[in-house]
């Protein structure tokens, strides 16, 4: 995807705002969320479950602004995730 006015956005910085396609992204305190066509609820993008069955990876974004995996993010039985100590139920991530 390419993203629009990529230099002009500073993607490190919490609550930046761009679009990736369709996509209307954000930092979320550093954790970067995502939402189709700007509507919706924004969500955490789980790229993969661990094989602990407790954890998982979300994607972060760098102090670069680049976007990377953040291990070892906890997932309960109700499948919400815990991001910064707050649980996320599954309208607020997708995997």
């Amino acid at each position: 995807m390419d993203d629009l006015f990529p230099d002009t956005i500073t993607k490190a910085a919490h609550g930046a705002i761009w679009w990736a396609g369709n996509y209307e992204c954000r930092n979320w305190h550093g954790y970067f969320q995502s939402r189709e066509g700007g509507r919706g609820n924004w969500r955490f993008q789980v790229p993969w479950f661990s094989t602990d069955d407790v954890t998982c990876s979300v994607y972060a974004i760098t102090e670069a602004g680049d976007v990377q995996t953040r291990d070892l993010i906890p997932i309960d039985d109700k499948a919400r995730i815990t991001i910064m100590g707050r649980k996320y139920t599954r309208e607020h991530w997708e995997h």
